[in-house]
């Protein structure tokens, strides 16, 4: 049976799956980012309104009405014609941009722009402006559990007040991003020892279990994200301790206290709660005779699963 402390799976509806997923129904109202006939991302009206003006890299194609594309795509110039010349050109857009004010929270690095995980990479660009191209964005998150007395109990975070995001509130116990097309494991065992102290001999342990993902549109700024999860069961007598900065604190706490944390509103990060969703249904905490059981697993690959 699932957990008994998880009645209903109502509140991961409203408080977890709706935001994370919140305004897709505008979709539709974004404008296709196209290179060499694939879609990379989409672009809000408004902030092709504040690109348009560089030409010499951007234009819009306005398709052809007599076969169905007349809405049209935006594209780059063919002069910019290859991987590095591409990257340039756009990161010096972008930083007249940040400068602008356009684009904010800059982390001053370059993510690939690919159509999938193990895909082309077409060029590169700063972190903070893919949500503005409405370009995939993929993360590593691990959970790392304790079994006591024949109950599960997972580690979770608490993140630094100096964040420039989601500052102060819980996460999931290592959580980083992923360059497409890099070693996943190796990037987790990087990021356990930095964010919890693991040693490289226990997060060689973890185990991949699959991903999840969601797809938000919010005013200028489209999210097109994919989080692969990996499981590591940690010694009851093992203690993390953060050593980058990034968290302040970690908790042992039961799955029952987890599910109330990530359906209570402002206390746990969005996408890092889908993880833990994840984890409930893999372990067996929710179960299938649960109302809405098959319809909110289906929810955690709410997004562009490439």
């Amino acid at each position: 049976m699932g957990d008994p402390a998880i009645e209903s799976l109502g509140p991961f509806w409203e408080t977890v799956v709706n935001n994370c997923n919140v305004g897709r129904e505008h979709k539709k109202s974004f404008i296709p980012f196209k290179l060499e006939g694939e879609i990379l991302g989409y672009i809000h009206p408004r902030f092709w309104e504040r690109i348009k003006r560089f030409e010499k890299i951007f234009f819009h194609d306005p398709g052809d009405l007599r076969i169905g594309t007349g809405n049209g795509w935006i594209t780059l110039h063919p002069t910019c014609n290859s991987t590095g010349e591409r990257t340039r050109q756009i990161d010096t857009i972008l930083r007249l941009l940040e400068n602008e004010k356009n684009i904010t929270d800059w982390r001053n690095e370059l993510c690939p722009v690919v159509t999938r995980f193990d895909g082309h990479r077409y060029f590169s660009i700063e972190r903070a402006a893919l949500p503005f191209f409405g370009i995939k964005c993929y993360g590593l998150h691990m959970n790392g559990f304790v079994r006591m007395n024949g109950k599960d109990f997972l580690w979770i975070s608490r993140r630094s007040k100096k964040k420039k995001s989601f500052a102060g509130i819980m996460d999931n116990m290592v959580v980083a991003g992923q360059t497409p097309g890099g070693n996943c494991k190796e990037k987790l065992i990087q990021k356990a020892l930095a964010k919890a102290n693991i040693p490289v001999h226990m997060a060689q342990k973890a185990v991949s279990c699959g991903h999840v993902s969601y797809e938000q549109c919010n005013g200028l700024k489209m999210k097109r994200d994919v989080i692969y999860c990996y499981d590591l069961e940690l010694p009851p007598d093992f203690l993390p301790f953060n050593n980058d900065g990034d968290i302040e604190d970690f908790k042992l706490v039961s799955l029952a206290d987890v599910a109330k944390l990530v359906c209570t509103p402002g206390q746990y990060k969005l996408n890092s709660a889908l993880v833990v969703m994840d984890f409930l249904f893999r372990h067996g905490h929710i179960h299938p005779l649960q109302a809405g059981y098959i319809r909110l697993h289906e929810s955690l690959h709410s997004g562009d699963n490439h």
